[in-house]
């Protein structure tokens, strides 16, 4: 970006998480993280870019601490460093590679999806834990109770719908509105809603086949840490070194990817239609 483009958005983030954190949305290691990657994802993408991973955030904010309402229950809540890269790390790095590598629309479509992912991933999760209702592994189909990871529910997989096609909906009024048009009318949405949907449903299956899950061998609770009443806890599934974070982190590649995959597709259908 050129001009003082870079400075204001400088600001913006390095105030906007600042605040964040003097909130208590955020551990001071993760306002630093954070400021970093709206820099980022601001300067290397652009202000639509940048309008998607705010819309992440406050959505994401809002959502975590709905119902919280004990000074404990939010201290619970605050997100930590790798979460903050789990979840903006990826989108962080192909703002970076479409202002340095070349502006091509591919960035910004996998970019998308990746939002769209975590989007639909947290809400899924937040929503579907208080009012999913049934909750099944996606694995399987073994009923477990709500907010095991790898769980799945009526209400959390609409939530999760509905939290990937928001994102689509930012981008497409961000180019409308702000008058930087990326992508083709439409496009932006479809990407959303298939990177979403692939994403949030891959996280399921990642937390559900590879998430380490524990038992606490002095409480006998099921655990997701490895660490429980001051004391190991047992690992009974997955594996010992992949935790959430891992976990979204996958979740926000499989977004990117899943709507690459939705667009070459829609670009495929469309080639085979013009010569039949």
């Amino acid at each position: 970006m050129y001009g003082g483009y870079w400075q204001w958005m400088a600001v913006i983030n390095l105030a906007g998480a600042l605040l964040a954190g003097w909130m208590g949305y955020l551990t001071p290691g993760a306002a630093l993280w954070a400021a970093a990657v709206g820099i980022a994802v601001g300067c290397g993408g652009g202000l639509v870019w940048f309008l998607l991973l705010l819309a992440f955030f406050v959505t994401a904010t809002f959502l975590t601490q709905l119902g919280k309402e004990t000074r404990e229950e939010k201290e619970k809540q605050r997100r930590n460093w790798l979460q903050v890269l789990a979840n903006g790390g990826a989108g962080a790095v192909l703002a970076l590679l479409y202002g340095t590598a070349g502006n091509y629309p591919a960035f910004f479509i996998a970019f998308v999806g990746a939002v769209a992912a975590v989007n639909a991933d947290t809400w899924a999760t937040e929503i579907g834990t208080r009012w999913g209702g049934k909750t099944r592994l996606l694995w399987g189909w073994r009923e477990v109770p709500a907010g095991v990871s790898g769980g799945v529910s009526l209400g959390g997989t609409l939530a999760g719908v509905a939290g990937a096609a928001f994102i689509g909906l930012v981008a497409e009024a961000g180019q409308l509105f702000l008058g930087m048009p990326i992508l083709p009318y439409g496009l932006a949405m479809k990407a959303a809603l298939a990177g979403g949907i692939v994403g949030f449903l891959g996280d399921s299956l990642a937390g559900a086949r590879l998430q380490g899950c524990f038992r606490c061998q002095r409480c006998g609770k099921i655990v997701e840490s490895s660490v429980h009443c001051r004391w190991p806890a047992e690992l009974i599934s997955g594996y010992r070194g992949v935790d959430n974070n891992a976990v979204n982190f996958i979740c926000s590649l499989l977004g990117a990817a899943g709507a690459l995959g939705g667009a070459w597709l829609l670009l495929w259908i469309s080639y085979a239609a013009a010569r039949f």
